[in-house]
């Protein structure tokens, strides 16, 4: 789904922050189980940098916990979205990466309306490989691809999506891998493939430009239709101050 790329893209319009490259943007690996200094919200020195408050996410013994806050006062249902929403945590690679190999292993939330989400996103576009878990759907996950076409207003959000079973539940332990390069995108499970993209079968919406990884966890529930998918909207009176989402490691091979 789109609204944490877009989400994503307001806070570093609004915070005016600018990613930093490497020499030659390829890929360069690591592997982190996220320990003190691995994230930071006031400069680019850190493997990753958070772009929303400190308060939406923590360096804890599980790795990253990721929070989604609740709204302050009472939370008003009309329909399916609520007038309020939680704020929830967006954090970025400070790298750019080509190609290469994303692992991570997360544990997820099963609040229906959450979604946590780990996606590549492009560092000077809008092209998009994503991951999310729908707190709502805990049995599945799903796995899609956007990229902006010249001209165009908004991508063809779901022509590349798909669903795919998780052994268990998103709350459990599991390890996805998106393996991407110029000729076609794999998700994975806990080493096992489940889904191949080729760009023959994108075409011109196959990514293309320089990505880099962005983490969240996001309140589904502002508007009808991403609402209606995320099987939201949250009912903030069962649910805690913060719901926490977990990145227990990540790597990245090239």
């Amino acid at each position: 789904m789109f609204v944490l790329s877009l989400y994503g893209l307001l806070l570093v319009l609004t915070y005016g922050w600018t990613p930093k490259a490497s020499g030659d943007t390829s890929c360069t690996p690591f592997h982190t189980t996220f320990p003190s200094g691995s994230v930071s919200n006031t400069g680019s020195d850190s493997l990753f940098r958070a772009l929303s408050p400190p308060e939406t996410y923590e360096i804890c013994d599980d790795g990253l916990a990721m929070y989604l806050l609740k709204p302050e006062g009472p939370v008003k249902r009309t329909g399916n979205v609520n007038d309020k929403i939680g704020q929830g945590a967006t954090i970025n690679s400070t790298e750019l990466c080509v190609h290469g190999k994303l692992s991570f292993e997360v544990t997820a939330p099963t609040v229906s309306g959450v979604v946590t989400a780990i996606i590549l996103i492009g560092s000077d576009s809008l092209d998009e490989i994503d991951v999310e878990l729908l707190g709502g759907d805990p049995t599945d996950w799903s796995t899609n691809v956007f990229v902006f076409l010249p001209g165009e207003k908004e991508p063809a959000y779901n022509k590349y999506n798909s669903v795919e079973r998780v052994d268990g539940s998103i709350a459990q332990k599991h390890t996805y891998f998106i393996d991407y390069n110029s000729d076609r995108i794999v998700w994975g499970i806990d080493e096992k493939v489940v889904r191949t993209l080729a760009k023959e079968q994108a075409g011109e919406r196959y990514p293309s430009h320089c990505l880099r990884i962005q983490c969240g966890i996001w309140d589904a529930s502002e508007h009808e239709g991403t609402s209606e998918w995320a099987r939201g909207p949250v009912d903030w009176s069962e649910q805690p101050e913060k719901i926490p989402a977990y990145i227990h490691s990540m790597t990245l091979e090239c």
